[in-house]
């Protein structure tokens, strides 16, 4: 059976990530970016759609040498009270959710799903 477009989370990859790094929102509902690092980031993430919930999936991994960093944008209140541990050694992989119910700016992050 032919898959249907516009059905299922859209997955953008990007490899060899450094910098500044702009993540836009989906369209409509949910997104997951794959980021392989190859040195610190600092992300930006758009604004959403008005009365719309968001939510963007990170899954984070780190080169072969380890050692890479996220920065977060300052809009984020993370669930559990702090900004979450992302493990830095080689080649390891963290997964971050990222929500947004409006176009407030206001997003609540936490580690998983």
């Amino acid at each position: 059976m032919a898959s249907n477009p516009g059905y299922g989370v859209p997955v953008k990859t990007r490899l060899n990530v450094s910098g500044p790094q702009n993540l836009p929102q989906a369209l409509y509902g949910d997104i997951v970016y794959c980021l392989v690092l190859s040195g610190n980031v600092a992300l930006t993430i758009e604004k959403g759609h008005p009365a719309e919930r968001q939510s963007m999936t990170l899954v984070i991994q780190q080169p072969v040498y380890g050692g890479c960093e996220p920065t977060w944008p300052s809009d984020v209140h993370w669930v559990e009270g702090r900004i979450p541990f992302i493990d830095s050694r080689p080649g390891a992989i963290s997964v971050v959710t990222l929500t947004r119910f409006d176009e407030s700016g206001l997003i609540f992050g936490r580690m998983g799903f």
